[in-house]
């Protein structure tokens, strides 16, 4: 009996130690970064564009997009973990090529994906219910909404209104002009395009912009001049309206620059009713905030030290603890830091593979627990994931509602204006379904019946030695 205690006391002690420990049990918990694990699992495509959302009821949802046959076609792919683990990769709407996504979670608990099928291409809208959103056949299919596209993005206001902020390059690429399609009804409709203003560059170029909307309906619009030939001319700006987007402040010019790597990648984030973050790259990765809604700003400061290789928005979001934290990437590193409220902590590392990862997206659910997405450019290019939990309290998960069944609504373009009215047909997309890849070893709950059993089959072999030499 004494030898089964003791082989007891040891396993349980194994276990302490973390030398016998389920993978999916040590993420659930760890106050460290899992190590990241394939979430597209995708090798025949190109995986990239991810975003992740976290929904009111704590559960998170993730996209992406894989590129197929020579980027001749696209297919959107969707992932949640409603019910604590990932459900499997999804394929749910089919496209023509795509160049970027962007994605917005509505009050009435649906899901929009707009994308653009290339620079000075369509612009498309989907949506989905999210109890449903594991069904490609709740997807609705893509509707163009404009032709002619530079860039776009999503966003909802303070009240949960739909919008998308795009504009339009003349055919030199120095004169953009910008629109706001609002939908009234959730993505079942659009209204004209609404022209907010236009922006002249000295040299052709693209503009990425996005609006944020803090909680007094303000509209806080970021944008980034890249000259189309790298290293000539770039610049970050912001402007804001108080009157939702009919007139807008001077430009408030961030950083620029006329040599390579020059300055990119700025991004808005709103917090409550005032507070307001930038981040860009310059390229130390660089922050900036308001505390009274974008009336007056502090002196900008940098986040941490990292090189030219821009891997994409330096991504903010806030714990329930009140804690800023940060996900930024450069060639050969993933990186995630957290704010005193007047200077950044040293970044921890995330990822260290010399993958270019690229499009880093962050997701705070329950209240401490960090997801965060990313692709890779020269690896396997796939999406990535890793977790984190942090020291906040824990906000419990909850299922998604159902809702009253009601007739699924019909997306319409907006009926006139200068998007509309250049907008070629729709091309034929339609969603599809697959036969899904099976889960990795390290997803959903396997690992933590495979560590459970590891454990069990120790402690019956040794019952059944004990046993044996009981009765010999």
């Amino acid at each position: 009996m004494n030898r089964l205690r003791r082989l007891t006391v040891l396993i349980i002690s194994l276990i302490a130690l973390g030398l016998i420990v389920p993978i999916g049990l040590a993420q659930s918990g760890s106050t460290s970064w899992s190590a990241p694990e394939n979430f597209s699992q995708q090798p025949d495509g190109y995986s990239e564009a991810p975003t992740i959302l976290c929904d009111p009821y704590q559960n998170a949802h993730a996209f992406w997009v894989e590129r197929l046959d020579n980027n001749t076609a696209s297919v959107l792919y969707y992932r949640s973990n409603v019910g604590g683990a990932w459900s499997p990769p999804l394929d749910v709407v089919m496209t023509g090529p795509v160049l970027s996504i962007s994605a917005v979670l509505t009050p009435d608990d649906v899901a929009h994906v707009i994308g653009q099928t290339s620079y000075r291409g369509d612009l498309f809208h989907t949506q989905a219910a999210l109890i449903e959103a594991n069904d490609a056949k709740a997807w609705l299919d893509p509707v163009i909404l404009a032709a002619r596209v530079g860039t776009s993005n999503v966003f909802v206001d303070e009240t949960g209104e739909l919008y998308v902020l795009f504009d339009q390059p003349d055919d030199n690429n120095m004169v953009h002009t910008f629109y706001l399609l609002h939908s009234p009804d959730k993505g079942a409709t659009w209204d004209e395009p609404m022209t907010l203003f236009t922006l002249n560059t000295p040299v052709p170029a693209a503009i990425p912009a996005r609006i944020r909307v803090d909680g007094r309906g303000r509209f806080h619009f970021v944008y980034q001049i890249r000259s189309l030939q790298y290293g000539v001319y770039s610049l970050v700006g912001y402007r804001r309206s108080l009157d939702r987007g009919a007139t807008w402040s001077p430009p408030l010019i961030l950083a620029s620059g006329n040599t390579s790597p020059g300055v990119d990648q700025i991004g808005v984030f709103t917090f409550g009713a005032d507070e307001l973050h930038l981040t860009w790259d310059q390229p130390e990765r660089r922050h900036q905030w308001s505390f009274d809604g974008g009336e007056t700003w502090s002196q900008p400061i940098t986040i941490m030290e990292l090189g030219a290789a821009f891997g994409g928005l330096n991504v903010l979001d806030k714990d329930s603890a009140g804690t800023l934290h940060v996900i930024s990437a450069v060639g050969d590193g993933v990186y995630h830091a957290t704010w005193d409220g007047q200077n950044w902590n040293p970044p921890e590392l995330i990822d260290g593979r010399f993958i270019d990862p690229h499009n880093q997206s962050l997701a705070i659910c329950e209240g401490n627990r960090l997801h965060v997405v990313y692709n890779d450019r020269t690896g396997e290019t796939e999406v990535w994931y890793a977790t984190r939990q942090v020291n906040a309290p824990r906000i419990g998960a909850r299922p998604l509602p159902t809702p009253t069944p009601a007739p699924p609504p019909t997306s319409t373009p907006a009926a006139s204006g200068p998007a509309a009215a250049d907008a070629t047909a729709a091309p034929t997309l339609s969603a599809i379904s697959r036969q899904q890849p099976n889960y990795d070893a390290t997803d959903s709950a396997l690992p933590i019946v495979l560590g459970t059993v590891l454990v069990s089959a120790l402690l019956i072999g040794a019952a059944g030695v004990h046993f044996i030499r009981s009765r010999s």
